[in-house]
C-alpha cells in the first residue's frame, strides 16, 4: 500500500530546504566564487510531488525495491566501463579530467578544498550519493529515459537520454571558459549516459542501479583510481589533504 499523498508532498518540501540550505553552505564555503547547484535537483523535487500525489507512487521514476541488492551491485559493476570510458576520452582530449575536476564554479571541488580532510572526502560522497546522483537520475533516466522507451524503444531512448545528458555537460562548457574542451565534455556524458542508461534497462527501470553508478563515478573514489591511472595530478591529493581554504 504506498504511503499517504502527504508523505510524498512533505519529502519535496524537504528536498527543497536541502537545497537551499546546501546552497548556503557551498556559498560560505567558496566565498567570492560563484557556484553553480544542479538544477536537477528541484526537477526530481517536482517530480516526487507530481507523481506521489497524482500517481499515489514513485514507480514510474524508477523508484523500486523489488531487486534492490540486485540492483545496487549492477549499478556497481558499471564503475569499471565508465573508468574505462573517462580514460579514453581524456586520452583524446589531454587534461579534460583535471579541468572538469578543478572547474570553476565545481561543487565537488568546492567541498573538497573548502573543508578539511576527511570531512572533505566525506562531504564529497555524500553530496554525490544523497543529491548529485539521484536528481540527475531522476531526471535523465527516470524521466527522460523511462517516458522515451515506450515511444521510441529501449535503444533509441538510450541514446536520445544520453546525448542529451551530454549536452547538459557540453553546452556549459561552451558558454564559459572552458569552450575548447566542450565536445570532451560532450563525451563524458554522453558516454556516462549510455553505461547508466543500458543500467537502467537492463534492471527493468530501476533507478536504483544508475544511482548507485552515477554516485561512485562522481565520487571521491573515481578521483584516487584516475589519479593513480596517471590522468589526474597527484598534487590534487595534496592540495585536498591540506585543509580548509582560508
Amino acid at each position: 500500500m504506498p504511503p499517504p499523498a502527504w508523505r510524498y508532498a512533505l519529502a519535496s518540501v524537504l528536498l527543497m530546504v536541502a537545497g537551499v540550505a546546501f546552497s548556503l553552505i557551498l556559498k560560505r564555503l567558496a566565498g567570492d566564487e560563484e557556484i553553480s547547484v544542479p538544477v536537477a535537483l528541484p526537477v526530481m523535487a517536482g517530480a516526487i510531488l507530481y507523481y506521489g500525489v497524482r500517481e499515489g507512487g514513485l514507480r514510474p521514476l524508477g523508484f523500486t525495491a523489488d531487486h534492490l541488492l540486485r540492483d545496487a551491485c549492477v549499478g556497481a559493476l558499471t564503475f569499471a566501463p565508465t573508468i574505462v570510458a573517462f580514460l579514453l576520452i581524456d586520452a583524446a582530449f589531454s587534461g579534460l579530467l583535471a579541468r572538469a575536476v578543478e572547474r570553476p564554479g565545481s561543487v565537488s571541488w568546492t567541498l573538497l578544498r573548502g573543508l578539511r580532510p576527511p570531512w572533505n572526502w566525506v562531504a564529497q560522497a555524500a553530496y554525490s550519493l544523497t543529491l548529485l546522483a539521484p536528481a540527475e537520475e531522476v531526471v535523465f533516466r527516470g524521466l527522460l529515459q523511462g517516458r522515451l522507451q515506450g515511444a521510441v524503444g529501449p535503444l533509441a531512448a538510450i541514446l536520445i537520454q544520453s546525448a542529451v545528458f551530454g549536452l547538459a555537460h557540453g553546452v556549459p562548457a561552451a558558454l564559459s571558459c572552458d569552450r575548447a574542451p566542450a565536445l570532451g565534455y560532450f563525451l563524458l556524458g554522453f558516454s556516462g549516459g549510455v553505461i547508466l542508461g543500458s543500467a537502467f534497462y537492463l534492471t527493468g527501470n530501476s533507478i536504483v542501479a544508475p544511482w548507485i553508478g552515477h554516485a561512485l563515478a562522481d565520487s571521491p573514489i573515481a578521483i584516487l583510481v584516475l589519479v593513480a591511472a596517471g590522468r589526474l595530478p597527484r598534487d590534487m591529493l595534496r592540495t585536498t589533504a591540506k585543509g580548509a581554504i582560508s
